[in-house]
């Protein structure tokens, strides 16, 4: 037993340091994978943000080279308009390859973008105010910074042209007018002052810009129909240092979404968040179909994700943990932005899961092949314990059987079961275990009904074999598993020669062995069941003491083997002249007894008086072939309505018996209820007669022969 322990124990050990192992390695293999994947990702997203941060760096170099332009023309002090150009941009400000808006008269702006000289591919030049007069030092200043704009249309169309991402470039001066590109035919090209007060201009003065570095406004959505834009400005100063101007380039932010829509980063989330908690480049804002750039919760919600706040300050370059995320910023050079890629730790497990398909099949390969060698093994020992068990099952001597708890069918039975259901190598085995199944199926189910089968009691049971013959057993069932099917252990122990010497002993315990009538003692038992009986149902009850009349005689002048035949001849006329249910036995010597249940005075007297004449009419020869005619006397007790015992009775029905005896016996009398006089039953005159005419023929015939019976 040890030994199988042992064995049992170093083969489980193998087995899970096996699976432990190859598990191991497939999740090092899957962690690794998963670590490569994010690498992958944080690769692409460098190279993302470092794309995007050329983009931006280019948009720099444009409006730092229109702010270079314009500064090195302020700085020319000898640029000065002559009096008749002075007069000629006064009158309509109408230069060669110049598009001029007059806001002054609406009219007189369509008519100008109407004309010939309307060049697509020229800036627009837009005014507003009262004009100074051209001779005048406010006129020849603002003469002077509109022929600097003027000048600055070749690099406006240069900025524009190098920077696909731009929806407008333009110099917008502090004196009323601006100069832009491209130009557009709708009113929203019109300077109008409101224009000074707006972010991108407010975020270019020296007050605020004190570096006079390019700054990026807040993203709003484009009036004039470019989708999301932020927009870059510069100042610009004059010659003594004055800010005159800035240089602004509208920049489209749906041009960066190329850079969050990388096919490397299909199993995360990425976008471009600006300072004031906006993410305005996300793969869903594509073509300036969002007007507004959404918040970061905004777009957590959307990815059904927690908080992402903590993008807004983590550190660059670092991976962040959100909850079930992970997540990494890039700082994008220049610019208030950031590059954030977010991934769900689920998502990438399973992609990296994806990608192992040579792996995952290797170790389910492994699994099933342990499983299905285990399976094998473990049949392979069901098997051997199911041989030992039937080997052992098949010699043990008594009669064994396991059953089914399911069905109740026959799992597995004994050569010695078979022998005790009729299978003894002549006939049908078959039928025999057929016969031994049906039996055990019932036997089981009246033992469950019993609830006899939990305590594992012995039950004795009645059986039968094929032939039908009963033959008497001890069952025992206890329940137990066998391979691995709930079911119950029958074991049987014949004891049909038991009980049959069982069923002799009560027999000669209860019976008189000369008559077979029931014996004293079990009249006794009896009458006391049938006693308690009426004083449950307050039923009627009678009893008759019979005593064969002169009976010594009998026995003096015929013998005592005649004086026995006489004792059965008179015992079963008696139980054949009653019903069923009466019950009969000898009392001791001539006298027998019969039990009459639920019969009152009446029944009691005809059942007496039945017996005495089937009684009288018996014939009996004694061993010289003389017939003995017997008769008896019968006294006759009914039980009292107030209760009587056995013993009672039996004593009235004695002495109503000894009157009968006194009154010429073959008579029946019966017992008084109280103290009035036995009550002595007559027989009809017809058949006094005939018994009349019996005796003396008896008589005649004892004085011949000497005997004298039933006188």
């Amino acid at each position: 037993m040890t030994v199988r322990s042992i064995r049992n124990k170093a083969h489980w050990a193998a087995y899970a340091t096996v699976v432990t192992l190859a598990v191991g390695v497939f999740v090092a293999a899957w962690s690794a994978r998963q670590d490569r994947l994010w690498g992958d990702m944080q690769e692409a997203a460098h190279e993302a943000a470092r794309e995007v941060g050329l983009s931006t760096r280019s948009a720099r170099n444009s409006v730092f080279m229109l702010q270079g332009v314009a500064n090195g023309l302020f700085q020319q002090q000898g640029l000065a308009l002559s009096k008749e150009h002075q007069a000629a941009l006064a009158e309509r400000l109408d230069l060669p390859g110049t598009t001029v808006l007059l806001p002054i008269t609406r009219a007189a702006h369509h008519t100008a973008r109407a004309s010939a000289n309307n060049h697509s591919d020229s800036p627009a030049f837009s005014m507003a105010g009262v004009k100074p007069a051209p001779d005048s030092e406010a006129g020849l200043d603002k003469g002077r910074e509109i022929e600097i704009a003027l000048s600055l249309g070749p690099a406006l169309i240069q900025a524009k042209t190098t920077q696909s991402a731009a929806a407008a470039v333009y110099y917008l001066s502090g004196q009323g007018f601006h100069l832009i590109y491209p130009p557009a035919s709708d009113d929203l090209q019109l300077f109008t002052p409101d224009m000074l007060a707006r972010d991108p201009y407010r975020d270019g003065l020296v007050e605020r810009n004190p570096g006079r570095t390019p700054v990026w406004s807040a993203s709003y959505d484009d009036p004039k129909g470019n989708g999301l834009i932020s927009t870059l400005a510069i100042p610009i100063d004059d010659a003594e240092g004055r800010y005159r101007a800035i240089a602004a380039m509208d920049f489209q932010l749906d041009s960066l979404s190329q850079y969050v829509r990388r096919p490397a980063l299909g199993i995360a989330t990425a976008f471009i968040l600006d300072d004031r908690d906006r993410v305005i480049a996300h793969p869903t804002m594509v073509g300036g179909a969002s007007d507004k750039a959404p918040t970061l919760q905004q777009v957590a919600q959307r990815a059904g994700a927690g908080d992402w706040s903590a993008l807004r300050t983590a550190p660059a370059n670092n991976r962040q943990e959100l909850a079930a995320d992970w997540a990494l910023v890039y700082d994008i050079e220049s610019t208030p932005w950031r590059y954030a890629i977010v991934v769900d730790r689920a998502q990438l497990r399973w992609a990296a899961l994806r990608t192992m398909p040579l792996e995952a099949g290797a170790l389910a390969a492994l699994l099933l092949l342990l499983g299905y060698a285990e399976k094998r093994r473990r049949e392979a020992l069901v098997s051997l314990r199911r041989k030992a068990a039937e080997d052992v099952l098949q010699a043990a001597p008594a009669p064994v059987a396991v059953l089914r708890q399911a069905d109740l069918s026959i799992m597995m039975a004994n050569a010695a079961l078979l022998r005790l259901f009729g299978d003894d190598g002549t006939t049908d085995a078959a039928s025999a275990r057929r016969s031994a199944h049906e039996q055990l199926h019932d036997l089981i189910k009246s033992l469950s009904s019993q609830e006899q089968i939990e305590a594992g009691r012995v039950s004795e049971m009645c059986l039968h074999r094929d032939d039908s013959t009963p033959f008497w057993v001890l069952v025992r069932c206890v329940p137990l598993v066998h391979e691995d099917e709930p079911g119950w252990l029958c074991s049987l122990t014949e004891v049909t020669a038991l009980k049959q010497a069982q069923d002799q002993l009560e027999t000669l315990a209860t019976t008189d062995p000369l008559t077979g009538a029931l014996n004293r003692r079990a009249i006794a038992a009896r009458g006391g069941v049938e006693l308690k009986r009426v004083g449950r149902t307050a039923a009627s009850f009678s009893v008759l003491l019979l005593d064969i009349d002169l009976f010594k005689r009998v026995n003096d002048e015929h013998g005592h083997p005649a004086g026995d035949r006489v004792l059965q001849a008179v015992s079963r006329a008696c139980q054949g002249a009653l019903r069923e249910l009466d019950v009969f036995g000898r009392w001791g010597g001539e006298e027998f007894v019969a039990l009459l249940p639920d019969t009152d005075h009446d029944g009691a007297v005809a059942a007496a008086e039945r017996l005495r004449v089937a009684i009288e009419a018996l014939s009996v020869e004694d061993d010289v072939g003389r017939p003995i005619r017997p008769t008896v006397s019968v006294g006759v007790a009914v039980v009292l309505p107030a209760g009587d015992s056995l013993e009672a009775l039996l004593s009235r029905a004695d002495t109503a018996l000894y009157v009968a005896k006194a009154a010429g016996r073959n008579r029946v009398c019966v017992a008084p209820a109280g103290n009035a006089p036995a009550e002595l039953v007559q027989a009809p005159a017809a058949q006094a007669a005939v018994i009349q005419a019996a005796s003396a023929a008896s008589m005649s015939a004892d004085k011949d022969s000497g005997v004298s019976v039933g006188a």
